[in-house]
């Protein structure tokens, strides 16, 4: 039985942490040279180049608030002189900071790379490279403790004249420690009483958002158990969940790819849990954005006596309704329905080492009145349309006016089909914002086509 549809409308109008490191990191740390065994010496004896971090080492870790430097160290000995020279940093777990690198001996910097002037014979340097962690929608899974290589290219041109390719290698392993904490918030959203052919009951809806505060380290998966409300002293004899968004663990931000797969309800314990994973794609990256996941937990209570007895406390606890003014002092309605909902969760992140961080607390809620629909319909995607397209068409008449053609999307939120078993569309008039001005469009807009797709 599906008890659960998500219909989507497009109208077309014209911290518990381990020690254990990623299966990843430890296969290219196995493989990686002896890092700390690396010397300065180029393919030339008159060219040294060296690549290190502070106390001359070739792997370090970075606390969040610690300032992280990268030094370089470059040196034409007896004779000659070295020209095109290029520090490239490859393949990297880092940003160099590139406002703040300055010398005499540079040319110019770039995201990656360092170009050098022409380096004469005597000349020895070492070059502070401020670094930060690269952060970035999709990335490797390996971003938190990584080696990875600067490299020095060039060409020296020895006392004789004769030019000779340089190139060196240097490999340095940054490991960044953040540390972080679970965001939960929620509140009840929906709280009503139904009445739908034969069938009498309640529809109560929570809605809870979890992420990482702040969003310091990607999510590797959420998993959430939250409790159900119970009404007249049951548990819902059905519960379903939509994501509207799990943007904050796996990058989509629209629940598309949330299915019924990802949630189980066990009537006899009252608990829900919830699972969403975020998984490589195919170049081996995971999504790192700055945001929240958002789930609607839907609880359906059923029986003619529940109903009943809630259209009565709600009827209750309207006739001593506070005020807003009274709710924000502290006041209580007595007759309110009231509760929690008990949210654990635990939170599995990318960090270079096994790293789980929890929360553990409750939401509590208080109804005073029937609150929310049944259905929910909202815009979800809109165009916004060039001015010069209005503009061309301002002095022409209506045979020469050209068509402009603008998308709406809207997402309809259907959470049981036993209460919702259809829905209509009607299009009301279309209307425009200019100059924060809505203006109607009259009969200068057709729609041209509509299309609907599922998600089940």
């Amino acid at each position: 039985m599906k008890i659960r549809q998500k219909i989507m409308a497009l109208m077309m109008t014209t911290i518990m942490v381990g020690t254990n490191l990623l299966s990843l990191g430890a296969q290219v740390i196995a493989s990686a040279p002896e890092l700390e065994n690396q010397n300065k010496q180029t393919n030339n004896a008159n060219v040294e180049f060296n690549s290190y971090l502070e106390g001359e080492v070739h792997s370090k870790t970075f606390s969040e608030e610690e300032e992280a430097k990268l030094y370089l160290y470059l040196n034409v000995k007896e004779n000659g002189y070295l020209k095109n020279g290029i520090v490239e940093f490859v393949d990297a777990n880092y940003q160099i900071e590139t406002s703040e690198i300055s010398g005499e001996s540079i040319q110019k910097v770039e995201e990656n790379q360092i170009q050098f002037k022409q380096i004469n014979s005597n000349q020895e340097m070492t070059i502070e490279v401020p670094i930060h962690m690269k952060e970035q929608t999709k990335i490797a899974q390996d971003n938190f403790s990584k080696i990875s290589k600067v490299v020095l290219k060039g060409t020296y041109v020895n006392a004789n004249g004769r030019e000779i390719a340089i190139e060196k290698e240097i490999s340095n392993q940054i490991t960044w420690k953040k540390e972080a904490s679970v965001e939960i918030t929620g509140e009840i959203t929906k709280y009503i009483p139904y009445q739908q052919g034969e069938e009498y009951g309640v529809f109560v809806q929570a809605k809870i958002n979890s992420g990482v505060k702040e969003h310091v380290l990607p999510i590797q998966t959420t998993n959430l158990e939250i409790s159900v409300p119970q009404v007249n002293g049951t548990n819902p004899e059905r519960v379903t969940v939509v994501a509207k968004s799990t943007k904050g663990t796996n990058g989509v931000d629209n629940g598309n790819a949330f299915t019924t797969n990802n949630y189980q309800y066990n009537q006899e314990t009252g608990k829900v849990t919830i699972q969403t994973q975020n998984q490589a794609d195919d170049q081996g990256k995971v999504a790192w954005e700055k945001a929240n996941d958002e789930y609607f937990i839907n609880y359906l209570f059923v029986g003619k006596e529940i109903y009943d007895v809630t259209v009565a406390q709600l009827e209750k606890a309207k006739q001593t309704m506070l005020t807003q003014e009274e709710k924000e002092a502290g006041m209580e309605n007595e007759n309110a329905i009231t509760g929690d909902i008990q949210v654990v969760a635990n939170l599995n992140l990318y960090n270079g080492e096994e790293t789980v961080i929890t929360f553990n607390g409750s939401l509590p809620y208080a109804i005073e009145d029937t609150k929310g629909s049944l259905t929910d319909l909202e815009l979800v995607a809109s165009e916004k349309i060039n001015k010069g397209y209005l503009y061309a068409n301002y002095e022409k008449t209506a045979t020469e006016k050209q068509e402009t053609t603008f998308t709406l999307n809207y997402a309809t939120y259907i959470y049981d089909t036993n209460i919702n078993n259809q829905i209509q569309f009607t299009e009301s008039k279309q209307n425009y914002v200019a100059d924060e001005n809505e203006h109607e469009i009259g009969n200068n807009a057709i729609t041209k086509q509509v299309k609907i797709s599922q998600t089940i």
